[in-house]
């Protein structure tokens, strides 16, 4: 169960004469973190830290986790990593100061890890899509449409869904409970939810010129697909006739009219045209303790699943595909929901000029959105590819609410071919959480656009083959400016990722600048600078980056850094990469993917011990880099590797080093 706890402060009478005062604690878990945030009071000359044991509960032995970070507002915070679900620890803090300290509320505080099964513990309802109407859900006498079984399932009814296709929607009438989920399942493969229709391209058709053609047509949709793959819908017949936007065909309505052009040239008699029709496949709004699982989803004007003000949801294990936006969970009350396992894909959108997408939302496709939503999302162990965005979090506004994205989790997710980012967070990013992730064919792997308070966790990513893009040579990481203009300055702690490339003038990573950043562990290696700063604004004190393997090809540029160009030794002239290395990483098939390390690695038993980060290391000390090289045998992201929940324990033992 998932857990939230507030401590209230104790008598202040026992806190007389000390300097920090730890008044309260809140305590969030989800499925294998937990964060913890405190809050204090005192301290004036910030000289003071916080340390944090855990164990699970009943066990003898404590282990460290990451000390907590100091945060506006008066507060220490930092994550656990590497749990087991469903399982209950016990967390203590221990606060020191020179000047005296005090923890003013009872430890050792208790929280349990959320689980992903869902209880549910009523009656099965049946649907299939070719039954006549009239049934009851049950086997013999199955309902015709989801929608009707939605009407008659309580909570605790499991809605079975045979193959077939349904061209509905799915709007669940109600909530389930805490200990009686409403579950819809797909009974086996095929089971398809279709929101669009065919149109035919043999006859009604009129040439309309220079490859366009014409007919009556009296909806209005803003997604249509031409043999799978998406058309651009234009602002006017002129800028579909003369490739306006830079896009060639797509289409456009006006009067009652479509027009189509084929982006190939090719005549359009005889092909395949789709043209979504319902809004949604499936919608959540104000509902909870309700699982979506094992569906097809396609063809929708709207978004193929949105989840709005809804909490403790899950949409598991389904396709979603071909639709406006894929997956959207918004609004500050959407918490805790579990996006897992699915596999989203789109099209299209690769061929299109990046800033007419990047300007214009209506193509720009995300694979998941957790948009202005609360604490608690997890997206784990998804596939994606075809899109714009893989995973968006936050928002872009001036002034980011604290709860957006708070204490969320991005993790296991395989993302490839998509224009821009990968994973892209902007808000506050207070504990959020991304790691694990394997990132290929892109332009950006994790966009940090930009961290306004954090700490945010960049963990164990890897990331590779960066391609060609209309707006440059991609990156791995992308630290930008705020709305306003100004440097983030949010805590952000980037440990034991990787990183390739081997295209040429290729930088390793970018930013007009930033504060507050820990990068450690990792290994980069690009072409051109392992990092340029892109503005002209000075780098802020705070910034640490050590125990890296940064190589580059180019033996005449190292690091931009304050507008100046320096090579190693120059950067550690300035403190930075003191105890780090610029030697060739020894990956074991960079070209495919696999940077897991070959047994004569520079960077093996070279990074920082990091407690609570990568305790079960193999050798004589932590390995630098994603992928911990383990004697004959190599654990953590290799190429092509499936994220699907299957997988996901193994690959935690592996890369978290947990014992």
């Amino acid at each position: 169960m998932n857990q939230r706890l507030v401590v209230a402060l104790l008598a202040a009478g026992g806190a007389a004469g000390a300097d920090l005062v730890l008044e309260s604690v809140t305590v969030k878990a989800t499925f294998e973190c937990v964060g913890v945030r405190a809050v204090y009071r005192g301290d004036e000359n910030s000289n003071s830290g916080v340390a944090i044991r855990y164990r699970e509960k009943g066990a003898q032995g404590w282990r460290a986790g990451h000390p907590l970070i100091r945060i506006k507002g008066n507060r220490f915070v930092t994550s656990l990593f590497w749990l087991a679900e469903d399982t209950t620890y016990e967390i203590e803090l221990e606060a020191a100061d020179p000047e005296g300290a005090v923890i003013a509320f009872p430890q050792p505080l208790e929280v349990t890890t959320r689980s992903s099964r869902f209880p549910a513990s009523g009656r099965d309802l049946w649907v299939d899509a070719v039954s006549p109407p009239g049934g009851d859900g049950t086997p013999g006498a199955p309902f015709d449409s989801i929608q009707r079984a939605s009407a008659a399932a309580q909570p605790g009814d499991t809605v079975r869904i045979r193959p077939g296709v349904y061209r509905e929607q799915l709007r669940p009438a109600r909530s389930g409970a805490p200990d009686n989920w409403i579950r819809y399942l797909g009974d086996g493969p095929g089971v398809v939810l279709d929101g669009g229709e065919t149109l035919s391209t043999d006859s009604g058709w009129s040439d309309a010129g220079q490859g366009v053609y014409s007919r009556a047509y009296a909806r209005s949709p803003r997604y249509m697909a031409l043999d799978g793959v998406r058309l651009y819908r234009h602002s006017s017949l002129e800028n579909l006739r003369s490739r306006g936007d830079g896009i060639e065909g797509g289409f456009f309505i006006q009067s009652g009219v479509l027009y189509v052009k084929p982006p190939d040239g090719a005549p359009l008699a005889g092909r395949t045209l789709r043209a979504a029709l319902l809004a949604y496949g499936v919608y959540l709004e104000g509902l909870s303790y309700i699982e979506v699982r094992g569906l097809d989803v396609g063809y929708y004007d709207e978004m193929g699943v949105r989840l709005r003000n809804s909490h403790h949801c899950a949409v598991r294990d389904s396709i979603i595909h071909d639709s406006r936006q894929m997956i959207r969970v918004d609004q500050e009350r959407s918490t805790d929901n579990l996006i897992e396992g699915n596999r989203i894909f789109g099209s299209g959108v690769l061929e299109w000029p990046w800033d007419i997408c990047h300007h214009d939302h209506d193509c720009s496709s995300n694979g998941v959105s957790v948009s202005a939503a609360g604490e608690g999302n997890v997206v784990r162990g998804n596939y994606m590819t075809g899109l714009f965005n893989g995973i968006y979090l936050g928002g872009w506004v001036t002034d980011y609410p604290e709860t957006w994205a708070a204490e969320n989790d991005v993790y296991d997710n395989l993302i490839e071919y998509v224009k821009d980012d990968a994973i892209e967070p902007e808000c506050q990013a207070i504990n959020l959480r991304i790691f694990r992730n394997h990132m290929r064919n892109l332009f950006v792997g994790i966009s940090l656009a930009p961290i306004e308070t954090g700490p945010t966790w960049v963990l164990y990513n890897v990331a590779h083959t960066f391609r060609p893009h209309d707006m440059g040579k991609g990156q791995w990481v992308k630290i930008s400016l705020t709305p306003n203009g100004e440097l983030p300055l949010g805590e952000v702690r980037i440990y034991h990722n990787s990183s390739h490339t081997s295209v040429e003038e290729h930088n390793g990573w970018g930013s007009p600048g930033f504060g507050n950043i820990h990068f450690l562990n990792n290994v980069v290696a690009a072409t051109r600078y392992i990092f340029e700063q892109s503005g002209t604004l000075l780098m802020p004190p705070g910034n640490l980056l050590d125990y890296n393997n940064l190589y580059t090809s180019d033996a005449g540029r190292f690091v931009k850094w304050n507008s100046l160009r320096l090579d190693a030794a120059g950067f550690r002239a300035l403190g930075f990469q003191r105890h780090g290395l610029n030697e060739p990483p020894r990956y074991r098939d960079p070209a495919a993917g696999d940077l897991s390390l070959l047994p004569d690695d520079p960077g093996i038993d070279k990074a920082l011990y990091l407690p609570g980060i990568n305790d079960g290391f193999c050798g004589a000390a932590p390995d630098l880099g994603a992928v911990e090289y383990c004697a004959e045998e190599t654990v953590g992201a290799q190429a092509g590797e499936s994220s699907d929940h299957a997988t996901r324990s193994s690959r935690r033992k592996a890369r978290s080093g947990a014992r």
